[in-house]
């Protein structure tokens, strides 16, 4: 062991010390002018120190490859038992694969038996401006990025029987009531079902077609943005029971295909 001005040191570091005491020049004995030496030499070094910081701030850093500039597109379905569940399991929905798969937020306001007469009676625009806002100056831009899809019609049709002119009305209603939020509306035309196939006719005499062709015509009218289904599903799809097990609600491949179509026909518009 070797003591060098109070400091213990190995002899393995000698001559790593000796040659640094060599290159900084002899020690003065005297011990105030020693210590004047060694407070510049550490002066020195915080200088140095603190230019390097001053310079490493000036330095333009990449943004994570994560980032993206792009608004975050919100999509809320109403919808009835179509939507709100699955013969696969709650994974398999297309909210979920929309949300999985195409990085949407996605609120599904879906329920099995819902009506477009009862979303009328309950108003369910409020809670779609709940999520959105009211109208604003800003309305147009915010409509860019906030999405409804009316997913309605088959039970107003199957379960009560309504005739024409009262499921138009409904209809209209609920859309009048969409339409000034900051948000862009879609009518979806029914999908394909075993009514298709059947020659099924409700308790007021009307087809399933018929439905759809008023969904068609409040489109026209440019009370909504039309997505049309009539390709989305083939007969094997629904008769066939590869995509509706009971040819009519949607197991895990009807949903996909549902939601790629969706997604297909939102994109591009």
């Amino acid at each position: 062991m070797i003591t060098i001005d109070n400091e213990i040191v190995t002899s393995t570091h000698y001559d790593r010390y000796s040659a640094r005491q060599k290159a900084q020049g002899p020690e003065p004995k005297n011990a105030l002018l020693r210590i004047k030496v060694r407070t510049t030499r550490c002066a020195t070094v915080l200088v140095m120190a603190l230019s390097l910081c001053a310079c490493s701030t000036n330095v333009v850093r990449p943004k994570p490859e994560t980032e993206s500039t792009s608004p975050i597109q919100t999509l809320i379905i109403l919808g009835d038992s179509l939507m709100a569940r699955s013969s696969d399991g709650a994974g398999t929905t297309s909210s979920s694969v929309i949300t999985r798969e195409y990085d949407w937020r996605v609120i599904n306001i879906s329920q099995s038996g819902e009506t477009i007469a009862n979303a009328v009676r309950l108003e369910i625009w409020k809670a779609v401006q709940f999520v959105f806002g009211g109208a604003s100056a800003d309305s147009k831009e915010r409509r860019k990025k906030n999405n409804v899809v009316v997913q309605l019609g088959h039970n107003d049709w199957f379960w009560w029987g309504l005739n024409e002119k009262v499921f138009e009305e409904n209809y209209r209603k609920l859309l009048t009531e969409l339409n000034p939020l900051p948000t862009t509306v879609y009518c979806l035309v029914p999908i394909s079902a075993r009514w298709d196939y059947n020659g099924k006719v409700n308790a007021s005499n009307v087809s399933y077609e018929d439905i759809r062709m008023i969904v068609r015509d409040l489109a026209k009218e440019g009370l909504c943005q039309l997505i049309e289904t009539r390709d989305w599903y083939t007969k094997q799809h629904v008769m066939g029971t590869t995509a509706m097990p009971d040819r009519l609600h949607l197991n895990g491949k009807g949903h996909q295909i549902f939601s790629d179509n969706l997604m297909e026909s939102l994109r591009s518009d």
